[in-house]
């Protein structure tokens, strides 16, 4: 008799094991995902201000041309090579001086949950 007790005793605690492997499991998932939330949120922001600056890169180039047109209708540009796709990026300019362009720059992407949008407006220096 003595043996069926403890056969009950170590299914017991198999059992009580596998609950609190459960509870660490749930805890562990909870915690997984809170970090793949900030892991999509640090990527938005890190691609929005790689849209941003793309776009003021742009916006030089194309002021700097000779003979350049720029437009107050903003100009929709291919951010496909970024990866997210819900990318956006607009670039219109705003005002010319003689020396100097505005620039307004709109970005938006999202992945997930998390979303970003900006509209920033630049000063761009034609000066050499």
């Amino acid at each position: 008799m003595k043996t069926a007790r403890q056969d009950g005793f170590v299914l017991t605690l198999v059992i009580v094991a596998l609950g609190l492997m459960g509870v660490v499991m749930a805890v562990l998932a909870g915690a997984g995902n809170t970090m793949l939330f900030h892991a999509d949120r640090a990527q938005v922001e890190a691609v929005e201000r790689n849209l941003t600056a793309s776009g003021l890169a742009w916006a030089r180039h194309q002021a700097l041309q000779p003979g350049a047109t720029v437009t107050a209708q903003p100009v929709e540009l291919d951010v496909r090579a970024f990866g997210i796709r819900q990318a956006r990026l607009a670039v219109s300019f705003a005002q010319t001086d003689a020396g100097s362009v505005d620039v307004r720059i709109e970005a938006s992407c999202s992945k997930g949950r998390q979303t970003a949008r900006t509209q920033r407006q630049y000063a761009i220096v034609l000066a050499p």
